[in-house]
């Protein structure tokens, strides 16, 4: 049958690709370290839903998300919840089979969202990082640069700083728990 050898180099294989399905590490979300009372926390904090009408930074980095994503179209993003933003909204809830479809953005927008943000780090360049940059700024972690959709040190700096406000485990990288953090409900309270 086996060899020894063979049977040896199966054993690790099998044992590795157990380790690996099973025990993945924390680190492929943002803030591996981050005490569990501190998650939990952060998990528990609601969304902001927001409408048509209404203004906040909040409108402004979904706009920047949804262009990243191909929706919203035209204009710069801004503070009010414009139809334009009602009807991009309404297009990515469509998209991403979201019901109902209403244009609002709400706890299920809001948790496509997080997930299609994804891990945000240095070095990456898109319309995501201009989003969590103009959020950063407004929860007062400016990260200086403002004329570029790169992630560079200045921004991981601002991630850093926030993130040691909240209580996160400050890795510099954008993910679930800090996306959460940016933008539920208590996003602006000191900590």
């Amino acid at each position: 049958m086996f060899s020894k050898r063979g049977f040896a180099i199966a054993t690790a294989g099998v044992a590795s690709l157990a380790l690996a399905l099973g025990a993945a590490p924390p680190a492929l979300a943002d803030g591996p370290d981050t005490p569990p009372h501190v998650l939990a926390a952060i998990q528990e904090d609601p969304w902001v839903e927001l409408t048509e009408g209404d203004s906040d930074y909040r409108v402004v980095a979904v706009g920047y998300f949804l262009q990243e994503f191909g929706v919203y179209l035209g204009e710069e993003p801004k503070l009010e919840f414009t139809p334009n933003v009602t009807f991009a909204v309404h297009q990515y809830q469509l998209n991403n089979e979201l019901v109902p479809t209403t244009g609002n953005l709400d706890s299920d927008t809001w948790d496509q969202l997080s997930d299609d943000v994804g891990l945000v780090r240095r070095g990456d360049d898109s319309m995501l990082v201009a989003g969590l940059r103009h959020t950063l700024t407004y929860l007062g972690h400016d990260s200086t640069d403002t004329t570029t959709n790169r992630f560079g040190p200045e921004m991981e700096q601002a991630v850093r700083d926030f993130q040691k406000r909240k209580g996160i485990d400050d890795d510099g990288i954008i993910g679930p728990v800090t996306f959460r953090a940016m933008y539920a409900e208590s996003a602006e309270d000191e900590e």
